[in-house]
């Protein structure tokens, strides 16, 4: 699982949920749910917290493949909460080009 989309994916999957359930659940339409899996858009950080809401899965595996616990790893996710979204695609691009190449 390298992409954002597949840890997505694998994350609704254990809920034995379809797509259209999940999206539901966070308030967006199936074809949003279907995007994101597929890597087409990424959702904004408000998803991203409704989705770990929905299905308690940390904020950085879903966008970076790793569980990160300690204090200096929560103060940057407490950090990247607080860009704006534009600039949160902007750096899981970066970090999906540098990380998977």
């Amino acid at each position: 699982m390298n992409t954002f989309g597949e840890r997505l994916r694998e994350t609704r999957k254990a809920f034995r949920k379809s797509q259209g359930q999940m999206a539901r659940r966070v308030n967006r339409n199936p074809a949003q749910w279907s995007r994101w899996e597929r890597g087409k858009t990424t959702p904004s950080m408000n998803e991203l917290v409704a989705i770990h809401q929905v299905t308690g899965a940390s904020v950085d595996w879903l966008l970076l493949g790793v569980d990160i616990g300690s204090p200096a790893h929560q103060r940057l996710l407490f950090l990247l909460l607080r860009l704006p979204d534009r600039e949160v695609v902007k750096l899981i691009e970066w970090l999906e080009v540098r990380l998977l190449s």
